[in-house]
């Protein structure tokens, strides 16, 4: 479903503000890789003409679904974020300056897209499930939230293992 605002009103100069609430979906091909979006997105925003410029102002919140990339708990969260982009008729901005705007094609402006775009770009790179996470033991698993587990707390260096490996073997031989 495609939510193209109707922008006749604020383009005849009938209104100077047209305020919308959409839904849409976030398709997985689209979705950071491990997360999916079980609900609608939802926006709420206005577009504005003060002077002939025009603005779009909108919040969107996702409700998403992941895990911890450090413990691999289940997260269940919603990211919440603001969007303001330069709105333009078609044709009326220089192509160096494109990519500033969004543009109001035969008196209508489709904003699924560019939301959708946004909420991607500024989705968090990496998922916690809170800020101090200590994640799991690289040796046991045990979740390290939970408590510590009883491996070593010093591994040795794998860049020096084999070196020391032989060493300590020539040194049993020589005993």
């Amino acid at each position: 479903m495609d939510n193209k605002i109707d922008m006749t009103s604020l383009l005849c100069g009938e209104t100077d503000k047209i305020d919308f609430e959409i839904e849409f979906a976030i398709d997985s091909a689209d979705a950071p890789y491990g997360v999916t979006f079980p609900e609608a997105v939802k926006a709420k925003g206005s577009i504005t003409n003060s002077g002939g410029y025009m603005r779009l102002c909108s919040e969107e919140s996702a409700r998403y679904v992941s895990e911890c990339a450090r413990c691999l708990r289940p997260i269940d969260d919603v990211l919440t974020i603001g969007f303001e982009k330069n709105v333009a008729e078609a044709g009326t901005v220089k192509e160096e300056d494109a990519d500033d705007y969004l543009f109001i094609e035969d008196s209508h402006l489709d904003v699924e897209s560019p939301l959708i775009e946004q909420i991607i770009v500024e989705f968090p790179s990496k998922i916690l499930c809170r800020e101090d996470c200590k994640g799991l033991c690289p040796r046991c698993g045990t979740d390290l939230n939970e408590g510590n587990c009883n491996c070593s707390q010093k591994a040795p260096d794998s860049r020096w293992a084999s070196a020391l490996a032989k060493i300590r073997d020539s040194l049993d031989e020589q005993n």
